[in-house]
């Protein structure tokens, strides 16, 4: 019986451990990611260029989870990102983007980091690293951004806060 359960025992760590990694881990085509990663980019800075604050927070993922790091500090959350900055977009209706995506690393078949070194009317010189993660419906979006560009100066609060504060659906003022 002893003999009988060290076989047993020797037969399922040989049939567990000889397994192929899952599929979510391994198995997946990091270029196709990074050529959907890089299209969602476009797709953002398309949104951007729209000057239409809606179509860019749909790029966004739209929950806590969402960070946003900048010279305005820490922005945690999607609600206080999107009272945060929805007048900045709408108060500056010509603003256009150029931008270049210098890096995409895929670190997974739902979740990539993107470097992107971008321009504006209004600033020569930005640097965006966002983290993309990819919806159930195939879209990606910025759960992560962080943006600086050089001589930024120390933490203030974003410029959207000192205009009139946007009340979100549903809170009230």
């Amino acid at each position: 019986m002893r003999f009988g359960g060290v076989v047993l025992c020797a037969a399922t760590v040989a049939a567990v451990g000889c397994q192929q990694p899952g599929s979510d881990l391994m198995d997946f085509d990091r270029t196709a990611v990074e050529a959907e990663v890089r299209e969602a980019v476009n797709g953002y800075f398309a949104a951007q260029n729209s000057n239409d604050a809606e179509q860019v927070f749909e790029t966004y993922l739209q929950s806590e989870e969402f960070a946003y790091l900048g010279v305005t500090g820490v922005i945690g959350g999607w609600e206080g990102f999107r009272a945060t900055v929805a007048n900045w977009f709408r108060n500056r209706p010509d603003i256009v983007f150029e931008h270049q995506t210098e890096l995409v690393q895929v670190l997974g078949p739902a979740v990539a980091v993107a470097t992107v070194r971008a321009s504006s009317t209004q600033q020569e010189w930005l640097l965006f690293t966002q983290v993309y993660v990819r919806q159930d419906d195939g879209r990606w979006l910025v759960a992560h951004e962080h943006v600086s560009w050089p001589e930024a100066p120390a933490p203030t609060r974003h410029p959207g806060m000192d205009e009139m504060p946007e009340v979100p659906e549903g809170v009230e003022p």
